[in-house]
């Protein structure tokens, strides 16, 4: 029944432009009994995650709520950083054209 903040730090860097910024948002889990909590670690083994989920996993059961970026939690702030390769010219700025 907590909410925890998950932030993601990004830099990109060519040879004469960087950019570097950080996304944050916010993941409520649903209010879990001891019980839930004691078969999701014992059978899902989470040790291997920070925060000790993935969100695009089995843990999304658990999950009541994402405010923001679903993409920052699970790694890369996906949005944040194509617009940021299109300010670097790096990524076309229109990508559904037609031909």
């Amino acid at each position: 029944g907590k909410t925890h903040h998950v932030i993601t730090g990004v830099c990109i860097r060519t040879d004469s432009k960087q950019s570097r910024f950080s996304v944050s948002t916010d993941v409520k889990f649903k209010k879990l009994t001891d019980g839930e909590i004691d078969f999701y670690v014992d059978h899902f083994k989470p040790y291997d995650k920070a925060g000790a989920y993935a969100l695009q996993g089995i843990a999304s059961m658990l999950i009541e709520k994402v405010k923001g970026s679903v993409s920052t939690v699970i790694g890369l702030p996906i949005c944040e950083v194509r617009e940021c390769l299109k300010e670097f010219g790096i990524v076309p700025k229109v990508v559904n054209a037609k031909k």
